[in-house]
């Protein structure tokens, strides 16, 4: 029989802790009467999120079934060594079977005042109430041993006790379930738990699904600083890691320490939010002329095909027309990611929309490369059309006439009944497609989008905007304006630069 996976491991250990006797009614009420008797813990996300650069979650633990006994020092010795060092929290392993770990461990790190995390197979309330009364600033919670039902109950109990959850996820479909439940403090484990390889990618594949208030912190194979600075670009807040400060002794630890909590936070751009966008632009007239009208988003083509193509340094004088504040477009086709860079970082893309056939895999490569938040172009042409983007990793989605040979500003409408059903929510949404003074108002009231993008239905010719239409058309958008017309709190590729 060959090794265990993870997955196993995980299964086996959620069952021996199920198998045991859980608190009756009365220990359990003395356990939260402890739990209450103690002193409101110190914010654990509250660490992770202050300062200048990433959080080290900096482990304890004394041994692992992997790498066999790790340290016999005391946990309040490595601890207080790790808060010199720059640690902004410390993690705890509690579990006695495989990692010889115990709750006077988490009594024992809390004496150096770092916030410190119960990491343990948590199923139940009775270990929320003993950490707490351990001291503890949170727990992990692991979604591969928890059903939804759990998960919600406990994350319940957490707030009850005024304590953060950790929420550990391997894949897409564990991370759902974690934000479904109400997670927003999220750690990406990167070991696979079936070959118990570590890989970084899946913080980076994870990493633009989660909201803009959520908080990630990268688990598993972090041992360098440029694997801190692997993750911080792909979105990470903080890392935890363990085995890596345990295997060194005494000043190599600390050094090591050092260099890990020296990379600087990615700094995070102010959410741009927009209402009315007028595309297609090819002067700075008409980019001025649709600002002081009232748009709050200018769309430049840089797809050299099309009628309204411009070039990067075009497009970047084109915006250079507008006031601070106007949040800048760029509209792509099937680009190579270099040439996205290059624009994004000469035009100041705040978005970068994607309209051919670029793989999700190109959509989270643009946003951790450039820091651009992303638009994906959906060409509407019956429901399935709009499904195959369900999961599709943007921020937000872009309704629009099927495509042809021009790739967006046709001047035709899509059937807005297949709309009907969208698997975003609306605040996601931005409708286009023969949009026009004459129907703009229908489109707002059938279909209630975060937004409009508006292109040839104000043109005189294709990348000549008509400065009548383009009043017009502002005013009934701004006359038909609804609370729904907002981009607000959606699920990120989270600006980072």
């Amino acid at each position: 029989m060959g090794p265990m996976s993870a997955a196993d491991f995980l299964a086996l250990k959620a069952a021996a802790v199920r198998s045991r006797t859980r608190a009756d009614a009365a220990a359990l009420e003395a356990l939260r009467r402890a739990a209450l008797a103690t002193a409101t813990p110190a914010s654990f996300r509250a660490a992770l999120s202050a300062g200048e650069r990433v959080a080290v979650i900096a482990e304890f633990k004394r041994r692992s079934p992997g790498a066999g006994v790790l340290t016999d020092e005391s946990p309040s010795e490595v601890i207080a060594g790790y808060a010199a060092a720059g640690a902004r929290a410390a993690s705890v392993l509690t579990d006695a079977d495989d990692f010889g770990g115990s709750l006077d461990d988490l009594r024992a790190a809390a004496a150096p005042s770092l916030p410190s995390l119960r990491k343990d197979f948590i199923v139940d309330e009775a270990r929320i109430l003993e950490a707490r009364a351990a001291g503890a600033s949170a727990v992990l919670l692991i979604v591969a041993i928890l059903d939804d039902r759990e998960l919600r109950a406990l994350l319940d109990a957490c707030d009850a006790m005024s304590l953060d959850a950790l929420v550990e996820v391997h894949d897409e479909a564990e991370l759902r379930r974690a934000l479904d439940a109400g997670a927003r403090l999220v750690g990406v484990n990167n070991r696979d738990l079936r070959t118990l390889r570590t890989d970084l990618t899946v913080t980076e594949r994870l990493a633009p699904r989660l909201p803009a208030d959520a908080i990630l912190v990268s688990e598993s194979g972090i041992r360098t600083r440029a694997d801190v600075e692997r993750v911080r670009a792909a979105g990470a807040a903080a890392v935890l890691v363990g085995e890596a400060l345990l295997l060194q002794s005494g000043p190599a630890r600390a050094a090591l320490l050092g260099e890990l909590t020296s990379v600087p936070r990615k700094r995070v751009r102010d959410r741009p939010s927009f209402r009315l966008k007028v595309c297609g632009l090819t002067t700075p007239a008409d980019a001025a002329l649709a600002a002081s009208l009232g748009a709050d988003a200018l769309g430049v083509v840089l797809w050299p095909l099309s009628p309204r193509a411009v070039d990067p340094a075009a497009a970047a004088a084109i915006l250079a027309a507008a006031p601070a504040g106007v949040v800048r477009v760029g509209v792509f086709v099937d680009p190579v990611l270099g040439e996205v860079t290059h624009a994004v970082e000469a035009c100041a893309l705040d978005f970068v929309q994607l309209s051919g056939e670029e793989a999700p895999s190109f959509a989270r490569a643009v946003a951790a490369r450039t820091g651009a938040r992303i638009i994906r172009t959906v060409h509407v042409d019956g429901s399935a059309s709009i499904d195959r983007f369900a999961d599709y990793p943007a921020d937000l989605f872009l309704l629009d006439a099927p495509r042809r040979a021009g790739a967006g500003g046709t001047g035709e409408r899509f059937d807005w009944r297949d709309a009907a059903r969208l698997p975003w929510p609306r605040e996601r949404v931005i409708v286009a497609g023969g949009l026009r003074v004459e129907n703009v108002a229908a489109a707002l009231e059938t279909l209630r989008p975060a937004a409009i993008d508006v292109c040839s239905g104000v043109e005189l010719s294709p990348g000549r905007k008509d400065p009548v239409a383009l009043r017009r058309f502002i005013e009934t958008v701004r006359r038909h304006d609804h609370p729904a017309m907002s981009y607000a709190a959606v699920p990120r590729l989270e600006a980072r630069t």
